[in-house]
């Protein structure tokens, strides 16, 4: 099964790790596989923060 979520996020801003976890909700997985650690532009995903 495949399930797929977007939500938009600011350029540069610092709203990626919380809409990482607001999209994944009370899911239970085991593995996010990212693309890199920043998306648009400069916007930093804090792991430790998404972890826990």
């Amino acid at each position: 099964m495949l399930d797929l979520k977007i939500v938009p996020i600011i350029v540069d801003g610092l709203d990626a790790s919380e809409n990482i976890v607001n999209i994944l909700g009370d899911w239970k997985i085991d593995v996010i596989i990212l693309g890199g650690a920043t998306f648009a532009g400069f916007n930093v995903v804090d792991v430790d923060y998404v972890y826990n």
